[in-house]
């Protein structure tokens, strides 16, 4: 008896498989939401839009208000709305530089420290007769660094926050950075199978203390020379932008001095980097790697792929900016729900616009496909 019910239960089992193989072939397949992605250059995507080859972008300040202010397109979602208070582009100096010219290094720190405060105290203070030439002066700086009028310059200071103090809060931003690329398979778990003391080991923010103390060296002291590397209009990295202002110097008592000359600094341009910066912060981490950055302003991401996969010796020492970054999307095209089979570009898989396509992706029940 027993072993008839042990056929006859096999039998039964067999039957439902059977079934049920019968019922997954004949039903109605599945079909999920499909965003379809592209790298393109945040400064080429609102063109890319116009010309119809492609449906929308995730970029950074000024390119996503510039879309915005012309008509090109509209946000869907900030940064801000995925990630509230989240880092983006961070302060980076090269290993060996920052252990054989610290002097150099802290110098950077505090014109860079120097620099926000201002910015700061300018938007602050905008509505005063000083506040306001100083504003009109921050605008035309970004405006002319950005080939974007000031108009563009004064929406892209709404939507993004400039700072240098990286709270624990966005180190921990910068753990979640990490695990989404394993997750997305461009990291491998074996190259950091320690997230948290990976991200200790990759940020310093130390020296910032140090670089506070700082006071401006003699006129007509000699001066270091940087190799610093920033990407093309990026207004993520404004504090850099009025860091080499002697207006501003100027204004702050520095005589016709920028703040990184105060600061016993002499900027130069990388010799692999083109005369209106990089396109992406891939190509800076690249250009780290060939020794032609000494230290550079760039997004947190890149930093995270390629010290991780290709182990370049770089450390991050002090923030840029948070939020700042938006799905730009063709008019017509109203809400986050409207994206299914849409082709979407970013700067590309190493940059933190392509690590907020994926979060979206995941939120709202999207597949990510390379088009």
């Amino acid at each position: 008896m027993k072993r008839s019910y042990v056929i006859l239960s096999v039998v039964a089992i067999a039957a439902i498989l059977i079934a049920a193989v019968a019922f997954i072939a004949f039903a109605p397949p599945t079909s999920a939401k499909t965003i379809k992605y592209t790298d393109v250059a945040p400064v080429n995507q609102q063109a890319y839009i116009q010309q119809g080859l492609i449906d929308g972008g995730v970029s950074w300040e000024p390119y996503c208000s510039d879309s915005i202010t012309n008509g090109t397109g509209n946000a869907v979602l900030w940064s801000g709305d995925i990630w509230p208070d989240h880092p983006c582009c961070v302060v980076v100096a090269d290993d060996d530089f920052l252990a054989s010219n610290l002097p150099a290094v802290l110098g950077v720190l505090k014109a860079h420290i120097e620099a926000n405060e201002w910015i700061s105290d300018t938007l602050a203070n905008k509505d005063t007769a000083e506040g306001l030439a100083n504003y009109t002066l921050l605008l035309e700086l970004g405006a002319s660094f950005s080939n974007r009028n000031t108009t563009v310059v004064a929406s892209a200071l709404e939507h993004m926050t400039l700072d240098y103090n990286l709270t624990q809060i966005q180190t921990d931003y910068l753990k979640t950075y990490v695990e989404s690329y394993i997750s997305a398979g461009l990291v491998k778990s074996s190259d950091v199978p320690d997230v948290d003391a990976y991200v200790n080991d990759l940020v310093d923010t130390s020296l910032l203390t140090q670089a506070d103390a700082l006071t401006p060296v003699d006129q007509g002291a000699a001066l270091t020379t940087v190799s610093l590397g920033y990407l093309q209009g990026d207004l993520h990295q404004f504090a850099r932008v009025v860091a080499e202002s002697p207006e501003i110097g100027s204004l702050l008592g520095l005589g016709d001095r920028s703040l990184f000359n105060a600061y016993g600094v002499d900027t130069k341009n990388p010799s692999g980097m083109p005369g209106s910066g990089y396109a992406n912060g891939g190509a800076v981490m690249t250009s780290f790697a060939a020794g032609d950055v000494d230290m550079g302003y760039l997004g947190a991401p890149p930093v995270i792929l390629n010290t991780a996969n290709l182990k370049v010796g770089v450390t991050i020492l002090a923030l840029a900016n948070s939020e700042g970054s938006a799905l730009i999307v063709k008019n017509g095209i109203d809400s986050v729900d409207d994206l299914d089979g849409l082709l979407i570009a970013t700067p590309g898989v190493s940059s933190i616009q392509y690590l907020l396509l994926l979060e979206i992706a995941e939120k709202y029940g999207y597949q990510v496909v390379k088009a």
